[in-house]
């Protein structure tokens, strides 16, 4: 049993490190998200007698902690997001996150918690989704003319 909950938790770390060097530009939000589906159903059926040790409740953490940090991320992958709402975002953070950077990383994106600012983040993301809507609008005005 003690095996099984390991290889798992072992499998998660190691997908994890895998995931944090991939460059933000290059993240696929998307199977991101079906492994951590994956993982998390496989979490769900471990026997019940180690749902109470430290590994299976850690390893259950981390798995959720990034289930719920993914749809903020998913977000800030929108092509409507401009440098003053990075700015923004980097400010509400406390964290310098500049997608306009080649070094950055899916670990930075993580380093900066951004599940603890989701709500201040969710406006400036729906700001520039409004803005975004706006700026095509106009432009069709402009091709119009």
């Amino acid at each position: 049993l003690l095996a099984r909950l390991y290889n798992l938790y072992t499998e998660v770390l190691v997908s994890i490190g895998r995931w944090e060097e991939v460059l933000w530009t290059e993240v696929d939000c998307g199977l991101l998200e079906t492994c951590l589906e994956d993982f998390a159903a496989r979490c769900r059926k471990m026997p019940r007698a180690l749902r109470n040790w430290p590994a299976y409740l850690e390893l259950r953490q981390v798995i959720e902690d990034l289930q719920h940090t993914l749809p903020i991320l998913m977000l800030l992958q929108d092509r409507s997001i401009r440098n003053r709402h990075w700015e923004q975002i980097s400010d509400i953070c406390g964290m310098r996150l500049d997608p306009a950077q080649p070094q950055l990383r899916l670990k930075h994106m993580l380093d900066a918690k951004l599940i603890r600012f989701r709500e201040d983040i969710g406006e400036v993301l729906n700001a520039s989704g409004k803005e975004g809507e706006i700026e095509c609008r106009l432009q069709r005005l402009s091709d119009d003319f």
